[in-house]
């Protein structure tokens, strides 16, 4: 009897095993895809650094793409990770996975929880993601870098500054407009810019940014036209200046990161 028990679970060991290892796998393959940044969440109170900030538009339209030979896209130059290694870990409330992420808050209450980044409490399963080569994101307080489905085609992952960047998955029709109209009369720079999702995304990314320092300069110094007038002209000089790219995608491309750069750091 008993030689014949051993073989059973022998085998019922593997099978249950096979399962554990099936199922890692199929939840570490919903990571594999492209996926586009739409929101990064910040929590203003806990963060000493300005370097990030809640929606940046150096990193809100990016894309980064996930297989199992690399980490790559336009999400950042530092992004540069071969062979990542995913690891499955196990299911965490967002709330302590945050907790060991971005360590204590230095205001009350010390324990920072989801909602202080605008997220929703849930249960997740985050992937540890560690790179042969390069990198991904950077590691927590208490815990490495890692990625993790909010919903089926939602992704979180930590980022710098104490930030937790939300993205998409990108459909295959995605078709992203730029912050004017394609239907108007074009120049072949604009043309260029209404057929590329990611130039149009970087497109976005510079108005935001813009918008945004002109609505902190009406706030702060309504009163001072002559600033406000010269930071809408440096806009249609530096659009000018895009301008001259022509159909060129790499030289819009520059000329768009280099102008998010500028402006933002003139926020105040």
């Amino acid at each position: 009897m008993n030689i014949l028990k051993i073989p059973f679970f022998i085998s019922l060991a593997l099978l249950t095993g096979y399962c554990y290892a099936d199922d890692s796998s199929q939840k570490i393959n919903e990571l594999i895809g492209e996926w586009r940044v739409t929101a990064v969440q910040l929590d203003n109170e806990a963060t000493t650094s300005t370097g990030t900030t809640i929606n940046d538009p150096h990193y809100i339209g990016r894309k980064v793409v996930i297989n199992r030979e690399s980490i790559n896209g336009n999400l950042d130059k530092s992004v540069n990770c071969s062979y990542p290694q995913y690891q499955l870990n196990n299911t965490i409330s967002l709330d302590k996975l945050i907790e060991s992420t971005s360590g204590k808050r230095h205001v009350a209450p010390q324990n920072p929880k989801a909602e202080d980044y605008g997220l929703k409490a849930q249960n997740v399963l985050p992937v540890s993601v560690v790179c042969k080569e390069g990198k991904f994101g950077p590691k927590g307080e208490n815990i490495g870098n890692w990625v993790a489905l909010l919903e089926r085609n939602t992704l979180i992952t930590n980022w710098y500054d104490n930030s937790y960047l939300v993205m998409k998955r990108i459909q295959i029709n995605e078709k992203i407009s730029p912050s004017f109209s394609c239907h108007a009369s074009l120049n072949p720079t604009e043309k260029t810019i209404c057929s590329n999702n990611e130039l149009a995304s970087w497109d976005n990314s510079v108005n935001q940014a813009y918008k945004t320092l002109v609505m902190q300069q009406q706030k702060i110094m309504p009163d001072d036209k002559a600033t406000l007038n010269k930071i809408k002209a440096t806009q249609m000089n530096w659009l000018k200046k895009r301008n001259q790219c022509k159909a060129d995608t790499d030289c819009i491309e520059k000329a768009m990161k280099d102008r998010v750069d500028t402006i933002t750091q003139q926020f105040m």
